[in-house]
């Protein structure tokens, strides 16, 4: 077992350098471009509107990062997306039939472009410190929150029925579900927004709270009935990861929520922003946990030959 997790740790210590690498290199653009329009107020077209999310952070009016830190934490998602996106072309040129996630390259560019638009959606939002590109964060933070649910009823499905990941055609119902639910959330709150109705925060992540929920209870459920084709645990592992991310995340936010804690006006980060670098954490969790099915170790998923 030593042998065999020492090369998924080396793995893993390899792709958190690339994700903070192209982290640090957007957070350098993005600081570059931000001084560049410092003080030309380039959201003056869009409404103003400080969130509550914003408690903690430093606002600059006249910038073009008016919430800076929870800016720039947002950059993590997007080189999140990045990682997932590499790794699903990866699997498009080297597909691996046993496990439903490689065989089915499709999804990862799913899950990432999801991940990219809640990047973009948060992003603005706090850059511009108005709620103009809320409809476009809440679409896309459920419609990510739907996929775990609507994956593991796919493999589910795929396995009462004895197909390999390659026979199923489960995908493209799974691909279907995640966009109809993208453009019937997002539409309707973009249409409540469009004649200058709000919608409750709270409410949102209630419904967000009890999907993930729901997400979990699927996934333990779905590992407690087909674990045997799991391999040392790695499942689990990947899982704890996710969920514990979230948990942290969820927890700290909530005590800036209900508590107004704040860490120093000097500090490069808040509690806000933990949730959001978290959220990160959870996705890419999560994809782990997928890649990891039917495979010996996670370094299996990302090998040319050998695991077909």
């Amino acid at each position: 077992q030593q042998q065999t997790n020492q090369p998924d740790i080396k793995l893993v210590v390899r792709l958190l350098e690339v994700v903070l690498a192209v982290f640090v290199g957007l957070l350098i653009l993005v600081s570059l471009f931000s001084n560049h329009l410092a003080g030309t107020n380039p959201w003056d077209s869009l409404s103003y509107s400080p969130s509550d999310q914003a408690t903690c952070d430093r606002r600059r009016h006249h910038d073009f990062l008016r919430e800076p830190v929870n800016s720039w934490t947002s950059l993590l998602l997007l080189s999140v997306s990045l990682l997932i996106l590499t790794c699903g072309l990866h699997d498009l040129i080297h597909p691996k039939v046993k496990n439903p996630l490689l065989a089915r390259p499709h999804l990862s560019f799913l899950i990432a472009t999801q991940t990219f638009l809640l990047f973009i959606s948060t992003f603005l939002s706090h850059a511009c410190g108005c709620n103009d590109f809320d409809w476009l964060a809440a679409a896309s933070g459920v419609a990510l929150a739907i996929f775990p649910v609507a994956f593991t009823l796919y493999r589910v499905n795929m396995r009462k029925r004895q197909l390999k990941p390659t026979e199923s055609q489960g995908h493209k119902i799974l691909l279907k579900v995640s966009i109809a639910m993208f453009i019937g959330w997002g539409g309707i709150l973009l249409l409540l927004q469009s004649f200058g109705l709000r919608w409750s925060r709270d409410v949102h992540e209630g419904i967000f709270g009890i999907i993930t929920i729901i997400d979990v209870i699927a996934e333990v459920l779905y590992v407690r009935r087909y674990g045997r084709v799991q391999t040392q645990g790695l499942h689990w592992r990947w899982m704890g990861v996710a969920v514990g991310a979230f948990v942290m995340g969820a927890v700290v936010w909530t005590i800036e929520k209900r508590y107004g804690f704040c860490l120093p006006p000097a500090a490069v980060v808040n509690p806000y922003a933990t949730w959001l670098a978290l959220t990160g954490c959870v996705v890419a969790g999560y994809y782990l946990n997928c890649r990891v099915e039917n495979l010996p170790s996670l370094v299996a998923s990302f090998v040319s030959s050998g695991t077909r």
